[in-house]
């Protein structure tokens, strides 16, 4: 050390003076340690609520995404339904459509009559071929079902039961 810094430590004035002022740079930097302590805290807290913030808007967003997809399937499932109801219409339709027709006697029998003069003014003498056999369907399938046909065949078979089954209205 030079001279100066000799007489500084010899020097009891100096070495209060030092004293004092690293004192006060002590108590200084004490409460400049106590305010940034402060300013952080408050710091901290606003980053924290930044990020609750964006963490609710993001929550918000995917909540609405979600609500979105819920929608959507809803219709789906709706639609689902209503397709179904009317394919459950369409069956009972059909179902109802195929349901066997009961004949009472009288029913069958003018059925058969029927039948019988539709045939005869179609076959005019012809023996039965692929047209009679066409007609003969299209009538009973007009008229009902294969019940028919069926009722058909066996009253023919009940007339005579050696007869063929277009022998009916002979």
């Amino acid at each position: 050390m030079s001279e100066g810094g000799r007489d500084m430590w010899s020097d009891m004035e100096s070495l209060r003076s030092l004293s004092h002022g690293l004192m006060w740079a002590t108590a200084l930097c004490g409460v400049l340690a106590a305010m940034a302590t402060g300013i952080r805290y408050y710091v901290d807290r606003r980053v924290s609520e930044l990020a609750s913030a964006k963490r609710a808007v993001e929550i918000e967003q995917k909540d609405a995404a979600q609500r979105d997809r819920e929608a959507q399937l809803q219709a789906k499932v709706d639609a689902a339904e209503i397709a179904q109801k009317e394919a459950d219409l369409k069956l009972s339709k059909v179902e109802a459509g195929a349901a066997p027709r009961n004949l009472d006697a009288g029913q069958r029998q003018r059925f058969i009559e029927a039948i019988c003069s539709g045939l005869q003014s179609k076959r005019a003498g012809l023996a039965f071929s692929a047209s009679y056999s066409s007609d003969y369907l299209q009538l009973t399938k007009g008229a009902g079902s294969r019940y028919l046909q069926t009722t058909l065949r066996s009253v023919a078979r009940a007339r005579n039961p050696s007869a063929p089954a277009h022998a009916i209205c002979n």
